[in-house]
């Protein structure tokens, strides 16, 4: 697992979650592709700025969520072409591989446990289940560490964000009081890097230290900022 680029994630404290409004505030202010206003400039969202808010590569072999065609991973040829990788099914296995001195199952062990990290934070759809496409590129442990998971991730987050945003403009128009339901639209992959990358960029609340290298766990999820964080008011630093 450690000779894997998702080592940094095994031994980590469980992290706070960032509120809702601050995800939907960056969201309503998506200008196009990859580019939103903040505070009043516009500032793009880069492939490099997810490889340094989550600490992965970026370059060498690409690695496709996409298409038609799925090719038939070990872990489907283990426990069933049609099984769907949830989070509840992959806890299963976990269970009963943990502690199997055996190299198939401590191999399928790895697989598993970074199945589990793509399916619920690093990049997850919206029933919480990896793209199948991606499972294919776990079955060569040796190679993960080439792949260039960080573009994968990054074109994820912004797969349906122009919906979204729309989304959020159209249900903040409306107003709370409107008894309506609220329509909600589905953010593909890791949003926590996209609420990272504004804090980035406007320390709109503290960091731990700016000494981390991965900036993810920079922040402090936990700290409370007196008031909502207004994304118009906020002052982009010089990077």
């Amino acid at each position: 697992m450690r000779a894997t680029p998702f080592a940094p994630y095994v031994d980590i404290p469980p992290l706070k979650y960032f509120g809702i409004s601050l995800l939907e505030e960056i969201v309503a202010h998506h200008e196009v592709g990859n580019v939103f206003n903040i505070g009043n400039k516009s500032l793009s969202f880069t492939v490099k700025d997810v490889a340094l808010i989550l600490g992965m590569p970026c370059t060498r072999f690409p690695v496709h969520h996409y298409g038609s065609f799925i090719e038939v991973s070990k872990l489907h040829k283990r426990f069933g072409k049609d099984t769907a990788f949830t989070r509840q099914v992959i806890h299963g296995y976990l269970i009963d591989l943990v502690g199997s001195a055996e190299k198939e199952d401590i191999d399928d062990t790895v697989r598993l446990w970074i199945l589990l990290l793509l399916s619920t934070f690093l990049s997850p759809r919206s029933a919480y289940v990896c793209s199948p496409q991606m499972i294919k590129y776990l079955d060569n442990i040796e190679r993960i560490r080439s792949d260039a998971w960080v573009v994968v991730f990054h074109e994820l987050i912004l797969n349906n964000i122009e919906k979204a945003s729309k989304m959020v403009k159209m249900n903040t128009k409306r107003g709370r009081h409107d008894e309506k339901p609220r329509k909600n639209h589905f953010i593909f992959g890791c949003s926590y890097a996209l609420c990272v990358w504004l804090l980035e960029h406007t320390h709109a609340i503290p960091p731990i230290s700016c000494l981390i290298f991965q900036q993810l766990f920079r922040w402090d999820a936990g700290l409370k900022k007196k008031g909502k964080i207004v994304v118009d008011n906020l002052q982009v630093k010089v990077m």
